[in-house]
């Protein structure tokens, strides 16, 4: 906090940093090569376990002899945890069972002056802090030593108790609020597939094969072709899984290969209008027709790329077709019992679709896209009121640790 926040606190506070009102320690790992470490009941928590909630569970146990043989701890019921490592950084849990846990969690243990439900609000609410902190590269890490150095404002405890009380009585009405707002999205994604249902299906039309309305279906280059360490900060653009969305195209995740890499696998090349259609399938089919990029680009692996005749086949209609509930389905039972849902581009050229006239296609796909540009006006709207109140949750935050909130 800096000097003007200091003295704006009200009177009877103090300002004290967390290693003056708390102890915090670690866990550890059992060694790995021993299989039997990992075959008892003690619940051993890892960082990714760690979700604002209390943990009554865990993927993992350990035996009383791996807790003797490292350094794990076994923590009591309530205690706090917060992650140190990686993408984790900051996130909270409680303990609702006695459990260990591994080195990159974190046991903070408040001391008498200091109620566990305000220091846990606190660190919620420093957590973008803590991820500006972090230090390590790749898998950026905070230490207990930076934790023991944030400074928190604390009231009496009476005023704490208070504070916590408010604090929850208006998260419990925000999170009423923000379910509300998820239950709404997910009613979106059920209304567009009743659009694609509705103007989709008709038994009149005839039936073709995939293949024989595109010019082109290939896939990306497989195994040691292309590989992670090929990848370069600037120059061709990879197509990849995480780019490929429902109807939606993720420009914002960009990976890049040299122009020499590029030149070796020019016959995965892609271009503006191709449709990209992700080989595996899941609750649903994340396909989208490619736009202007900024960069040439390839696909990868498991990245089809679909090139339609267009003199039989409307490329927006065959996005629609191919995002439909009647393809996943389809589709799910071409791969049923795979350990991994994935599709191979001799069952997409193979896969059959409903086709009307081109006139026809034209007249379904404005009339799909005017019910989806509603569609993705209200999801908007949706997603901006959801981030509205994460931002009021802070607030709240900033309210209670200034002495404003009650």
């Amino acid at each position: 906090m800096t000097d003007n926040q200091i003295n704006k606190l009200p009177k009877n506070w103090t300002l004290k940093t967390l290693g003056e009102v708390c102890e915090t320690t670690s866990g550890g790992t059992p060694s790995r090569t021993n299989f039997n470490f990992y075959t008892g009941s003690i619940c051993w928590v890892k960082s990714g376990e760690l979700n604002s909630g209390i943990i009554t569970e865990t993927e993992e146990h350990i035996t009383d002899e791996a807790l003797k043989k490292s350094s794990a701890k076994l923590f009591p019921v309530n205690t706090l945890l917060i992650a140190l490592y990686g993408s984790t950084v900051g996130k909270l849990a409680t303990l609702g069972i006695e459990a260990a846990t591994n080195q990159a969690v974190c046991a903070v243990f408040p001391k008498e002056q200091l109620t566990q439900r305000f220091l846990y609000h606190f660190l919620f609410f420093k957590r973008p802090q803590l991820l500006e902190d972090r230090a390590g590269g790749a898998q950026p890490n905070i230490s207990q030593s930076i934790l023991r150095e944030l400074q928190i404002p604390l009231p009496p405890l009476p005023e704490q108790q208070k504070i916590v009380q408010k604090i929850e009585s208006l998260f419990t009405e925000l999170e009423t609020g923000t379910k509300a707002l998820k239950t709404a999205l997910t009613q979106l994604k059920i209304y567009r597939q009743a659009v694609l249902n509705h103007f989709l299906t008709n038994d009149s039309w005839k039936m073709v094969k995939l293949g024989d309305v595109c010019d082109r279906i290939f896939d990306g280059p497989f195994g040691s072709n292309l590989k992670s360490s090929d990848y370069t900060s600037s120059g061709v653009q990879v197509v990849r899984l995480e780019n490929i969305g429902f109807m939606e195209f993720f420009e914002e995740k960009e990976t890049f290969v040299s122009e020499d890499k590029y030149q070796s696998l020019i016959k995965h090349e892609v271009f503006k209008g191709d449709i990209i259609f992700s080989s595996f399938i899941g609750d649903y089919i994340r396909t989208t027709i490619l736009p202007n990029l900024k960069y040439k680009a390839i696909a990868k692996a498991d990245c089809f790329c679909v090139r339609p005749k267009e003199k039989f086949i409307d490329k927006q209609f065959l996005t629609f077709v191919l995002s439909s509930i009647r393809t996943q389905k389809i589709l799910v039972l071409a791969v049923h019992g795979a350990t991994r849902p994935r599709i191979n581009t001799t069952q997409l050229k193979t896969f059959s679709l409903p086709l009307p006239s081109l006139e026809t296609q034209t007249q379904i796909v404005s009339e799909i896209e005017k019910r989806m540009a509603g569609a993705d006006a209200l999801e908007a709207s949706l997603k901006a009121q959801l981030v509205n109140a994460e931002n009021l949750r802070q607030s709240i935050l900033k309210r209670a640790f200034e002495g404003k909130l009650v």
